[in-house]
């Protein structure tokens, strides 16, 4: 996942929290994130609730967009879809990471 995502997903675990603050700091939370914890296990485990990767690995047609030195888009469109979701891949220290925030998140 790419730094960015990284970063606004242990906030918004931070953020949601009931106390912000008494429980796990934000260190905490990104450290247990990396490490598959179980604030990862809880976090990944609602996501799966509402999203199933089947659909996305089995049920889609994938088709390279652009390509950049920095930067990469897949364009994934499901069988009863007319239209692609875009995701967006960004190559960090050499290593390409997938843009889940910067691909599926609502603009702030």
């Amino acid at each position: 996942m790419s730094q960015r995502s990284k970063e606004v997903i242990s906030n918004d675990i931070y953020k949601g929290s009931v106390d912000p603050g008494a429980g796990y700091t934000k260190e905490q939370i990104r450290s247990d994130l990396q490490a598959g914890g179980m604030i990862a296990g809880s976090y990944w485990k609602g996501v799966l609730q509402s999203f199933d990767p089947n659909s996305v690995l089995e049920e889609s047609k994938w088709e390279m967009g652009f390509v950049r030195s920095d930067e990469a888009q897949l364009f994934i469109t499901h069988r009863k879809s007319s239209r692609p979701a875009q995701l967006k891949l960004f190559n960090e220290t050499g290593v390409w990471r997938v843009g889940l925030v910067e691909s599926f998140w609502t603009r702030r």
